[in-house]
């Protein structure tokens, strides 16, 4: 069986920045899929780079964190800060907010369903979709982004669990709370007939990347579809001003993707470079 890896870009549209350093990793490196925000400042430039660069397959980046929401603050008050017009900062504090009965479930799915809408209504079907800070792992937020997703017909999606001890040793002890997540994920992905790579790399070092890095990851890529999660941009006025954490990490990543040492050791692994539109095929 073949070594298949989806390289994807992270946070389409959220600034002019992100949105040039994806584009560039996908015509100059091999990046070869996003995920893009509908409630970015960008969101429109993202569409029509989009619509420009055929071969890249567009995904959603489903975001009820940090961001702007894609509805307006009544449709859904218990999700949004009303003087900051934005969700809550951190995956914690939404957390939080949801365990005390503050966020209305009712409010999650409107917000999940326009984001969805917004982008079939821009003219783009998404082949496929994760969710920013990974916050559909949670069972309550997955059963409706899994329910909103089935609903559009888009049943392809991240499985965003790394084999970390594998490539990191002990060093990401803190990122193993994740996986208490992974069987329940993995169950109801194949009770919905959704399809997923099997394999992920990305988490624990993001903002954190290097070469050496690099190379371990795709030692311990596997046969099968592996997917590699990016958050590449070129660090301009727009990067510096956006509210993202990742700044001028985004460049470095941007380079590496595009790094002539590293696709040849794709090559030298027989690592083959697809879309997310793989799965079409399946």
């Amino acid at each position: 069986m073949e070594k298949f890896l989806i390289v994807n870009g992270d946070d389409f549209g959220c600034c002019k920045g992100v949105n040039e350093g994806i584009i560039l990793a996908h015509k100059k490196g091999i990046l070869s899929s996003t995920t893009i925000l509908t409630g970015g400042e960008a969101f429109y430039d993202a569409v029509k780079l989009a619509r420009e660069n055929p071969k890249l397959s567009v995904g959603l980046h489903v975001c009820l964190l940090k961001c702007k929401p894609t509805l307006p603050f009544e449709k859904i008050p218990s999700l949004v800060d009303e003087k900051s017009g934005k969700f809550h900062p951190t995956l914690t504090s939404f957390l939080k907010a949801y365990s005390m009965g503050k966020i209305d479930k009712e409010d999650i799915y409107k917000e999940v369903e326009a984001q969805f809408e917004k982008l079939f209504d821009s003219g783009i079907t998404p082949s496929h979709f994760d969710a920013h800070k990974h916050s559909f792992i949670f069972p309550p937020v997955r059963k409706i982004v899994f329910d909103v997703a089935e609903k559009f017909g888009v049943k392809v999606a991240r499985f965003p669990f790394e084999r970390k001890k594998y490539i990191y040793g002990f060093s990401s002890l803190p990122f193993y709370s994740v996986d208490v997540f992974k069987y329940l994920f993995k169950r109801d992905v194949e009770k919905r007939g959704f399809l997923t790579p099997q394999n992920f790399f990305g988490l624990v070092k993001t903002g954190k990347w290097s070469k050496e890095i690099l190379f371990r990851m795709i030692e311990n890529m596997r046969e099968g579809i592996n997917e590699l999660m990016t958050h590449p941009g070129i660090y301009d006025e727009s990067l510096e001003k956006n509210e993202t954490r990742l700044k001028k990490e985004r460049e470095v990543e941007l380079k590496l993707l595009m790094n002539g040492e590293i696709i040849s050791f794709l090559e030298k692994k027989n690592v083959k470079i697809v879309s997310y539109r793989i799965f079409e095929e399946i």
